[in-house]
């Protein structure tokens, strides 16, 4: 399905919407990016942010368990900033009108899986960070956060969400095929 089969005032309205969500997805991604280089700079507010929701740790961690706490908390920002990217290529494609694309099946099956991985791994880390910012505490005082919110329930939906959509719109590109050869 391309613009063309679209009225003109829909394909005009999708290709506004999708550049402005494009938009919005770059600024996301470079907002991502500046608060990366931000806790780069001032370690303190990795440490702030880390602890944020936990109490203070009785001690300081380990080196080694900051730095392997401080890469567990990149992987979901590292995640956004990939999901980011490929919501940005879907957008696009949805403002030519390539909807029949199998690029964009392929983008959207990879942002359905991210979203899944997004889940699961924010969960992973919101469990560990706690347990490794706490692990020189002493015995009885280490601690160990089983969080699962309502984002990483969002983020599972979402996900499937796309994959099921992922089928549909790859039944679509088949039909749109198999119509191109009988004409």
């Amino acid at each position: 399905m391309t613009t063309q089969l679209l009225p003109v005032t829909s394909a005009k309205r999708i290709g506004r919407l999708a550049r402005i969500a494009e938009a919005i997805a770059m600024a996301a991604i470079i907002g991502v990016l500046l608060y990366v280089v931000y806790v780069a700079v001032f370690p303190a507010e990795l440490r702030a942010m880390m602890l944020l929701g936990i109490p203070s740790p009785i001690t300081e961690p380990p080196v080694w368990a900051f730095g392997l706490a401080s890469l567990l908390t990149a992987i979901p920002a590292g995640l956004f900033v990939v999901s980011m990217w490929q919501v940005r290529k879907l957008f696009r494609y949805l403002a030519q009108g390539s909807f029949a694309d199998a690029g964009f099946t392929t983008t959207l099956r990879r942002l359905g899986w991210l979203a899944v991985c997004g889940g699961v791994v924010g969960f992973a880390v919101r469990t560990l960070v706690p347990l490794l910012m706490t692990v020189a505490n002493p015995p009885g005082q280490k601690m160990l956060i089983i969080e699962f919110n309502s984002g990483q329930v969002a983020s599972l939906i979402m996900g499937l969400l796309f994959l099921v959509f992922t089928h549909v719109f790859a039944e679509v590109t088949r039909m749109a095929e198999e119509n191109r050869s009988f004409i």
